[in-house]
């Protein structure tokens, strides 16, 4: 458009000049009043250059004077750029794990907003752009200083997305603007190659394109360790589903030990608890010496306090990176692991679809009947209900040991039952293995029970006969 956000845009017919196959160029006269009602006379030019194998291409502006003095200047700015208003896949509002964004890297700061009518003003813009859930459109100007630093977002009806980017007024005879825009998938592996010029073809450098990923910011290295654990695992595989289920396997292998020492660490407090409330009724009055008396204590059984915190902070961190690969990993779009029930690990599994609307049954299912959230669902009650029975000492708190065995499992049903198959076919083979896990936990429990209550010291008043008198030896 000529002029700001607000101008109709370019719908003329231009001039076509090909080059080659790889370089258009499209250029016509135009006559424009500025803003003061003074006419000028100029060529308006298009050239857009491509290259095999890159998802950026290039585009120079130009306008060319017909005058001495040339000037367009419509309200501050020559004219504006936007990007195509649609970025697929389709965009449904409706679907709460797809995303629609703006993008902008401000000043060595990358902005991520969900995607609404809004004027940015940004204070040295590097590019500015669109994402969604696997694709993302981004402009890069290569003179930053000739843009307004204002940016449109644009969203009609939640539907059509676009950013747009003004240039300032032009008074110089001559000018020719370039801007690099890439078209793409939203994944690392491509969007990286913009940082070296020997990967791409244009020879940019450093232009951190690869800020615009979808990252959940503190677990973004967690994220690449696990993409990239994925990628190693899937080199000889040859399938994402079968290097889903072999990822937990290797991390319950890695943190079996920190879940171990847990269980043994709790065995220790539960001993630990009749001399601990001694000393607290004791030092009630003395915090410091309270603090020193409690770590003797600890020291004494080899009990550290941080490993029953520990393997539980690692897990929450690994699931909370784990939901933003699953959601936004590239390479599981239309990854298909089970042909007929899990055609794309992107989205939901299906075994059965229908096309009448059920109310309340249809806004829940997305007309969807999925099986891996039942398997899912069942598989962590399983694990519940064997986790509790190694901790029969659970029994003072049985009513939050319901709601976690029960309870949570039921809500996370209807939390997860649209999430990506691949998301859930995780967890799911990580509830199996947490149960076998269990199982040896358990049985390391028990034996643990059986010494402590070896060690245990002999209570004569536990072993009077119901006639009163003390057992004798």
């Amino acid at each position: 458009t000529f002029g700001g956000f607000d101008g109709a845009v370019l719908d003329d017919v231009f001039n076509v000049s090909m080059k080659d196959s790889k370089t258009i160029l499209f250029y016509r006269d135009y006559e424009i009043k500025d803003s003061d009602g003074k006419p000028h006379k100029f060529t308006f030019g298009k050239k857009y250059s491509f290259a095999d194998d890159d998802y950026a291409f290039k585009l120079e502006i130009s306008v060319l004077s017909k005058e001495e003095n040339n000037k367009l200047d419509l309200g501050g700015s020559a004219y504006s750029i936007r990007t195509s208003p649609q970025i697929g896949p389709k965009y449904d509002k409706k679907n709460r794990y797809e995303v629609r964004q703006f993008l902008a890297l401000n000043g060595g700061k990358k902005i991520r907003k969900g995607i609404s009518d809004k004027v940015y003003e940004m204070g040295n813009l590097e590019w500015a752009g669109t994402g969604g859930k696997y694709f993302t459109m981004l402009i890069k100007p290569v003179a930053p200083l000739t843009m307004n630093t204002s940016v449109k977002a644009i969203s009609e009806k939640g539907e059509t997305t676009q950013v747009m980017l003004s240039r300032k007024a032009i008074t110089e005879k001559n000018v020719n603007d370039v801007y690099y825009i890439y078209v793409g998938p939203r994944q690392e592996a491509e969007l990286i190659k913009y940082n070296d010029q020997t990967k791409n073809a244009w020879g940019l450098t450093n232009t951190r394109f690869n800020m615009a990923l979808q990252s959940s910011g503190l677990f973004a290295p967690i994220e690449r360790i696990l993409k990239w654990s994925l990628d190693k695992i899937h080199g000889p595989v040859g399938n994402w589903g079968v290097s889903i289920i072999i990822l937990p396997l290797i991390l319950k292998i890695i943190l079996f030990p920190l879940n171990k020492n847990q269980a043994v660490g709790s065995l220790k407090m539960q001993e630990l608890q009749p001399r601990m409330k001694e000393v607290q009724e004791k030092y009630k009055n003395d915090q410091a010496k309270l603090g020193a008396e409690m770590q003797k204590l600890y020291k004494e059984v080899g009990y550290n306090p941080m490993s029953g915190c520990l393997p539980m902070i690692v897990q929450m961190f690994i699931l909370f990176a784990m939901y933003n690969v699953f959601n936004n990993y590239f390479e599981f779009r239309g990854a298909s692991f089970v042909a007929g029930w899990i055609d794309d690990l992107s989205t939901g599994d299906s075994i059965w679809t229908w096309n009448k609307a059920i109310p309340f049954v249809s806004g829940f299912t997305m007309n969807n009947l999925r099986l891996l959230p039942f398997i899912y669902t069942i598989s962590q009650l399983l694990n519940g209900k064997i986790t509790q029975f190694g901790n029969p000492g659970a029994a003072s708190t049985q009513g939050q040991m319901k709601m976690m065995t029960y309870g949570m499992p039921i809500m996370f049903f209807f939390l997860f039952y649209n999430v990506p198959s691949g998301l859930l076919l995780y967890w799911t083979t990580s509830n199996i293995l947490q149960i076998g896990q269990q199982i040896v936990i358990n049985s390391v429990m028990k034996k643990k029970r059986k010494e402590m209550a070896e060690k245990k010291p002999v209570n004569a008043n536990e072993l009077k006969f119901k006639g009163g008198k003390k057992k004798t030896r």
